[in-house]
């Protein structure tokens, strides 16, 4: 049941009439233009650029230390994380596990800290941004509730003026936010500009001459070689020259020097004197690409990818056939093993080939070497983890297989020494 209000709850207002009063007192008054509020302009403009300036400046400096030192914690976090991740067995085999998980914790409290830190200084930012923002809104409605009493302003000009101000403040409602994450930009644009700023090791020519063709001739003349960390020789005034088609084998003992030859040959690393020449012209005179396309490398160290076995082998040449896949298994002596696994070829190796054996893994990289086209095979200790005799088997297939390619065996064993062309033998 409806019931009416009373006479005096009955509020009787009529725009029209409204709008009419407000035109008689113009017209009295003589006004010809919209009314102007300086000082609600002025309220506005000084809490814009407090807001706008005040604030981001006040928000920066609280988190300036915050983000300065994120950006190193963060990437020393990461950097723990892998060491402790690649590195597990060994810490298990030591009983250094809780020693490294502690490291790590401690870390992570310190990024949790500044964490809390940057939280405290973006409510602090945030709220001088609501405080300023709500005052400046409330003295302009005070100067538009003012104006609208002395006839100056229309009532409904006043609400439209406030929802004016504080949708002004949106536009610089961001800026605290940008100069907290400024100091933590420029920590982290700095660490990258650290690394892109170092003199790389090695660099390509500005006119580079043609790749070779054919099986070019590689010699060593002459070579003197260290590594930056250090200033002894690794390698002292070395020669070295394999022709085109040769087998050569170079021995020594441990810390002679047979890994960084490797290193001079794929260009990883510049000689201090003489010179590496390919064909007819000193490396440094190819682009690396074309020097590295020449050689094909299958060490103890080579990296097996979080894939497939086949798809490891194709890394060697990525248009081969499975057929030509299935032949440089056969080649390394892989096919009979690879044949036996439920998945063949397609059997998943694990990160860095963690579900192979060690010798496992050297003969996948060496199927690589022989997918390869390269015309020179470099096989840095091929036979290290085997057997004397699948050893002695495996030399006789990889030389058997390398017809036509130069051949540079790099080993400490004696097994295939009897199948080279030349020996060398490195001292310390």
């Amino acid at each position: 049941m409806a019931h009416a209000l009373p006479d005096a709850a009955v509020v009787d207002w009529h725009p029209c009439e409204e709008k009419a009063r407000f035109a008689e007192l113009r017209k009295v008054r003589g006004d010809q233009f919209p009314p102007v509020l300086p000082l609600a302009a002025l309220l506005l403009m000084g809490g814009l650029l407090v807001a706008g300036v005040g604030v981001p400046i006040v928000s920066g400096l609280l988190g300036r230390e915050t983000g300065r030192f994120r950006s190193a914690v963060q990437g020393h976090l990461a950097a723990e994380l892998v060491d402790i991740v690649r590195g597990a067995s060994e810490l298990v085999v030591y009983g250094r596990e809780e020693e490294s998980i502690r490291r790590l914790r401690a870390t992570d409290a310190m990024l949790a800290r500044l964490a809390r830190r940057d939280a405290l200084a973006s409510g602090i930012a945030d709220g001088l941004g609501i405080m300023v923002a709500g005052a400046t809104t409330a003295a302009v409605l005070g100067v538009a509730v003012s104006a609208h009493g002395s006839g100056d302003l229309d009532r409904v000009l006043v609400a439209a003026l406030v929802f004016l101000t504080l949708a002004s403040f949106e536009a610089v409602a961001p800026l605290p936010l940008a100069a907290r994450e400024l100091s933590t930009t420029l920590a982290a644009g700095g660490r990258v500009l650290e690394l892109t700023d170092r003199q790389p090791m090695v660099e390509d020519p500005p006119a580079p001459v043609s790749a070779p063709r054919g099986t070019p001739a590689i010699a060593l003349e002459g070579v003197s070689a260290r590594y930056p960390a250090g200033d002894a020789l690794v390698l002292d005034r070395m020669q070295l020259r394999v022709e085109p088609g040769r087998k050569i084998a170079l021995v020594g003992p441990s810390g002679a020097g047979k890994t960084t030859v490797v290193n001079l040959l794929l260009r990883f690393l510049d000689p201090v004197a003489g010179r590496v020449t390919l064909g007819d012209h000193d490396l440094r005179e190819y682009r690396q690409e074309d020097v590295r396309r020449a050689l094909a490398v299958a060490g103890q160290d080579s990296y097996l990818f979080s894939t497939s076995i086949r798809e490891n082998v194709r890394l060697g040449r990525p248009e081969a056939t499975d057929v030509e896949i299935d032949d440089a298994l056969r080649q390394a002596r892989l096919a009979d093993w690879v044949a036996s696994l439920p998945d063949g070829p397609d059997t998943l190796v694990g990160e860095e080939g963690v579900q192979l054996s060690v010798g496992q893994r050297q003969r996948v990289a060496l199927a690589r070497a022989f997918l390869s086209d390269a015309p020179i095979l470099v096989l840095d200790e091929p036979t290290a983890h085997l057997d004397p005799e699948t050893a002695e088997a495996l030399v006789r297939d990889v030389l058997a297989a390398a017809d036509g390619r130069s051949v540079i065996l790099i080993t400490h064993r004696p097994e295939g020494l009897d199948l080279v062309d030349e020996v060398v033998s490195l001292a310390r």
